[in-house]
């Protein structure tokens, strides 16, 4: 079933009596087969043969939208690579930058974990030994519409974003992102920044007190190891769950 281990990680710890604000999921709970689209021969369109002063690399890297609102004409960007070695044993990686409103790409892939690094000159790339996909394949998500090379035909998109908006979006780029790519289906895990860690898909929400913290019964890490990480030196360093 399309979506399954998606579904698992949303109805998981649900329960009716539980008291808690599901409003943040409506958009999770009204997505049927509708917002899901046929992906046969995407994956190839998809494929990068090589970026603008690459290095040669062993591993196979892809780019391309997903439609996550077809009426508004609103699509997500995304940037993919896969594992250096044991692509088809290792985990899939699916990478959120923080603020909100700060691209994976520009800074997720090419200034903190992605493959590459941008020389000075703005032109070339160089490699980075560093890379996370040493040990996974990396999706880096452009979310949401507005940022990055992420965007909407309909204007007022822009200025009625939201966690809520956010969160579906980001489900359903997930459900047609594993359809053209089926082989990574039951091998979820998740990481980001900053604010992904204490607004989104972490074990805990911030008390409107600003101190104290309160179980999210959602958090992703029901169903993925899930990596949340400050960059650069000097912010918080690492926290795993």
């Amino acid at each position: 079933m399309q979506g399954q281990t998606l579904d698992f990680l949303h109805n998981s710890t649900l329960k009716k009596s539980s008291g808690f604000d599901t409003s943040f999921f409506e958009a999770i709970d009204n997505v049927d087969e509708t917002s899901v689209h046929h992906q046969e021969g995407l994956k190839e369109k998809d494929r990068i043969e090589r970026l603008p002063g690459q290095t040669q690399v062993n591993f196979s890297q892809y780019g391309g939208y997903v439609t996550v609102d077809k009426s508004a004409g609103r699509a997500l960007y995304y940037y993919f690579v896969e594992a250096q070695h044991s692509k088809d044993s290792l985990p899939l990686l699916l990478w959120l930058n923080g603020g909100p409103g700060c691209s994976s790409l520009a800074y997720g892939a090419m200034q903190e974990l992605g493959p590459f690094r941008v020389h000075s000159d703005g032109k070339t790339l160089y490699d980075n030994k560093f890379s996370w996909n040493n040990a996974a394949n990396v999706l880096f998500l452009e979310s949401p519409a507005g940022v990055g090379f992420s965007y909407s035909n309909t204007t007022l998109d822009y200025s009625m974003s939201g966690d809520r908006r956010t969160a579906g979006d980001n489900y359903v780029f997930l459900l047609n992102w594993l359809r053209r790519f089926p082989e990574y289906k039951n091998r979820p895990g998740c990481s980001s920044l900053a604010y992904g860690a204490m607004q989104e898909l972490g074990p805990f929400r911030v008390h409107s007190d600003g101190k104290t913290l309160y179980d999210n019964k959602f958090s992703w890490n029901n169903a993925a190891n899930v990596l949340f990480l400050e960059s650069p030196a000097g912010s918080l360093s690492l926290l795993k769950v």
